[in-house]
């Protein structure tokens, strides 16, 4: 064994097997840097590495039949055995190793320090450790509460100027307005908001004449650094004056110095039209609501700025805006809406391309329609020109997380929205969104429970309460509460009356989810998620046609989806009929990914490649249906199975398919044990996929234990309506 050992070192085997693992993992490196700013697919960067590794065998190979030397590479046998000679070619390995190694320390130390910009995730604040400022609400010194929306308005705007002043930290406006006539002192409102400086300020309106008093506030001494009154004529101009006058003085006195960029921003006029800039205020102030109603009014406003003033760029990014936030509280079909606010958007960037809040909404519509890479490209943008924009890291993370693969950087990205507006309730939810598509349901409803200390009439938050005691911890008589809640605080939302329905349909109650129904489609005739609920209801109903129906529309809304009933609906119907092409090719055109050569597996269509194998059963080719039944089982191996994003009952689902009926069983006692009960009654009565156990008694037993339980939070939502805790009508 020494003598073979002894040959490998005399033929530098092992040097060369050495140069080949660093190099590699140099490679490695570099394409993972590479490849993620470009949001390569996964199976690129796989290749990459299976070459690599085939690749060590064939160089360990080659050299040990052949030899590296001062004339070039020949083969071992005509490499004169003369020590020297092979020395030299030993002494160049150890300097490619060396060399090769130093690189990749390099590339190493670049990945861990600037890991934020390889993702696409660069941190635009870490590179200062500059002051942050909360700038409070100004209290309003006219003698009309009219003026109260034009005072809120020139607080925001001089928010908005210091904001895009890179070297200060800005809290936003939605986490400082909570402490509008606060009783805490300076250095508590500081404390809790992670200021060191507090810029207060009153504002006078009257006649032609406006006063802005300002004053800033060292927020651990609470002793005054400065103060000034603006005394001007009420013009546009004038006012965007003062805050640019403002902005300088506070950067000044905060020691920070502005770029000449930084400078030319905040000493741009964006209107003046002072009737428009009013209506703006009203929009953005209506915008703010975050509810259906005050959205749609927001819409109105900035159409009113923009006709008022149509060179007025920051008018037709609220205008954006509006339209997007209304594609997201809404359930209609976003083709026409998009449509609109991409013109609005366009319209803006065209305006003024210095308008960091212009390129986030840009990205956020582009995330919308699906384009990722141009989202996450524009959302950088925003955050090279407007570092304090809480919206655009909260949009990014989003981004980060369910589409370019990168959780961790997503993370990192969110908790600089919370920190930047830590009493923001709309960027705390998408908090406890991250911690919801994380599978953790306990962090998730925590942070919900704090939304709802900052806003308690915020639906979303009520409306994901209920999704979560409901999908998340099998309570559905919990649930109600909190969803009817959010229909009531937001009844135009379709969205929140189709979940009151969906609710229902867990107990079983017919009358009242038809009711809700009802309610949703006239909202939107065409939302998905009123048509899938209404879907539902026909399947218990026992109403094909009208369930073949629903499937079909609102396949062509969302083909993909969480739970891919309509496809399993439509496949069924297709297989009594014998037409196994047509269920084939509905698959195919939904999820492309489970067919051809490289069929990709993953949690984001599992459930599809689930019915898919029954399927492929039914056609009789049984060795597709078990690759994708084998690769369904790998992929929730890793998942938990409550939560709303856990796998609930798919284990029983995979293993009846299988022919394992004791496993089917068991894991269906553990799923009742865990408290799974979302769409149980579908798993009951209509699942094909578990139509080998319906008659075996335990199957029978175990939906019977479901159902008792069921009908006992039926009876606890009687009392919740009797007292009026539960809405009752639509």
């Amino acid at each position: 064994m020494s003598s073979f050992f002894s040959e490998l070192r005399r033929r530098n085997v092992i040097r060369v097997a050495i140069a080949y693992t660093v190099t590699a993992w140099l490679l490695a490196q570099v394409a993972d840097l590479v490849l993620d700013n470009f949001a390569a697919p996964e199976w690129v960067m796989r290749t990459i590495l299976i070459v690599l590794a085939v690749g060590f065998p064939i160089t360990v190979i080659v050299a040990w039949v052949f030899e590296f030397t001062p004339e070039g590479v020949k083969r071992d046998a005509d490499v004169p055995s003369d020590r020297a000679a092979r020395a030299q070619g030993a002494q160049r390995l150890d300097r490619v190793i060396i060399a090769v190694l130093v690189l990749a320390l390099g590339i190493s130390l670049y990945a861990n320090f600037s890991e934020e910009e390889n993702s696409g995730t660069k941190d635009y604040r870490d590179h200062r450790i500059g002051p942050t400022i909360a700038v409070l609400p100004f209290e309003n010194r006219s003698a009309s509460e009219e003026d109260a929306f034009f005072v809120d308005g020139i607080h925001d705007d001089i928010l908005t100027q210091l904001a895009r002043i890179g070297s200060i930290k800005v809290i936003s406006r939605t986490s400082v307005e909570r402490f509008a006539d606060t009783t805490l002192s300076i250095p508590e409102i500081g404390a809790e908001l992670g200021a060191t400086s507090i810029l207060e300020g009153g504002v006078q309106r009257a006649g032609d004449r406006v006063r802005i008093n300002v004053q800033l506030i060292d927020a651990e001494t609470d002793e005054h650094v400065w103060a000034d009154t603006y005394d001007r004529q009420l013009t546009a101009n004038n006012v965007f004056s003062i805050q640019s006058e403002i902005a300088a003085a506070v950067a000044a006195e905060m020691r920070t110095a502005l770029s000449d960029d930084e400078q030319r921003r905040i000493n741009a006029v964006p209107t003046e039209n002072l009737e428009a800039y009013e209506s703006y205020l009203l929009g953005r102030q209506r915008l703010a609501k975050r509810n259906l109603a005050a959205i749609r009014e927001a819409e109105e406003y900035f159409l009113r700025a923009t006709d008022l003033d149509p060179q007025f760029a920051l008018a037709y990014v609220g205008l954006a805006d509006s339209y997007h936030l209304q594609e997201s509280y809404d359930s209609e079909s976003a083709s026409e809406i998009l449509d609109k606010a991409r013109d609005a958007i366009t319209k803006a960037i065209q305006l003024d391309d210095s308008l960091g809040e212009a390129f986030a909404s840009r990205g956020a519509i582009k995330h919308v329609a699906e384009d990722y890479t141009g989202a996450a490209e524009d959302l950088r943008r925003a955050l090279e020109l407007n570092p304090n924009y809480a919206p655009a890291y909260q949009w990014y993370s989003e981004i980060l997380r369910n589409h370019l693969g990168r959780p961790e950087s997503a993370f990192v990205q969110l908790q600089k929205a919370v920190e930047l507006d830590p009493m923001s309730a709309a960027i705390r939810q998408d908090l406890a969104m991250h911690y919801m598509w994380s599978r953790e349901s306990d962090k998730a409803l925590d942070v919900y429970r704090k939304v709802l200390e900052i806003d308690p009439e915020f639906p979303r938050a009520n409306a994901f309460m209920g999704v979560i005691y409901g999908y998340g911890l099998g309570r559905f008589d919990e649930s109600l509460i909190w969803i009817t809640n959010a229909a009531s605080l937001d009844p135009d939302n379709a969205n929140y009356a189709a979940y009151v329905a969906a609710f229902y349909l867990e107990f079983e109650d017919f009358e009242r989810a038809a009711k809700w129904i009802e309610r949703a489609l006239q909202l939107s005739p065409d939302g998905y998620e009123p048509l899938d609920v209404a879907g539902y209801l026909s399947i218990y109903q026992g109403q094909e046609s009208e369930s073949l129906e629903s499937a079909r529309k609102r396949l062509s809304i969302m083909p993909r989806y969480n739970y891919p009933t309509p496809l399993a609906v439509l496949r069924d119907h297709d297989i009594s009929l014998g037409e196994y092409d047509a269920a084939l090719l509905r698959y195919e055109a939904a999820y492309p990914e489970l067919f051809g050569d490289d069929i990709q597996v993953g949690d984001r269509n599992y459930r599809a490649a689930i019915d898919l194998a029954y399927l492929y059963q039914a056609i009789g080719d049984t060795q597709k249906a078990d690759f994708l039944l084998d690769g369904s089982m790998n992929v929730i191996s890793s998942l938990p199975r409550i939560g709303i994003t856990g796998y609930q009952f798919e284990d029983a689902r995979i293993y009846a398919l299988q022919g394992n009926k004791a496993a089917a069983l068991e894991a269906l006692r553990q799923a009742i044990d865990d408290k799974v009960r979302g769409l149980w009654l579908y798993h009951r009565d209509h699942d094909a996929a578990l139509e080998s156990l319906r008659d075996e008694p335990e199957f029978q037993s175990l939906m019977a234990e479901i159902e008792a339980d069921m009908a006992t939070q039926l009876a606890h939502v009687r009392e919740l309506e009797a007292s009026g805790e539960i809405q009752l009508a639509p």
